[in-house]
This record gives C-alpha cells, structure tokens and sequence, in this order.
C-alpha cells in the first residue's frame, strides 16, 4: 500500500473546560416489571440532567 500525502490542513487542538467542582445527581426512575420503557413522568427530570451535561 503506498500513502500519498494530502495538502489538508490540520485541525488545530480544542479547548475543553474544565469543572471546578464535583457534581452529583440521583434521579429515581421505576420500571414496570419485565420494561425497559421509561415512563413519560420521567421525562422533565432526564432532560434536566441531559441539558446539563451538555453544558
């Protein structure tokens, strides 16, 4: 196999912050036996957490 080199410019490096503190979070969720279906009164609480994260 012969490379052939590419005149692509590479990527510069990414700034990743970084958290100055810990955090932690419990989120209770019941299942219905024999379920993996997460029930809508869960929703808000799973897409709080989820927006966090995605900060």
């Amino acid at each position: 196999m012969t490379l052939i080199p590419v005149d692509e410019p590479v990527a510069e490096p990414v700034s990743i912050p970084i958290l100055e503190e810990n955090v932690r979070t419990q989120l209770k969720a019941l299942f219905d036996t024999d379920k993996a279906l997460v029930k809508p009164q869960y929703f808000s609480e799973i897409s709080e957490r989820a927006d966090f994260m995605k900060k």
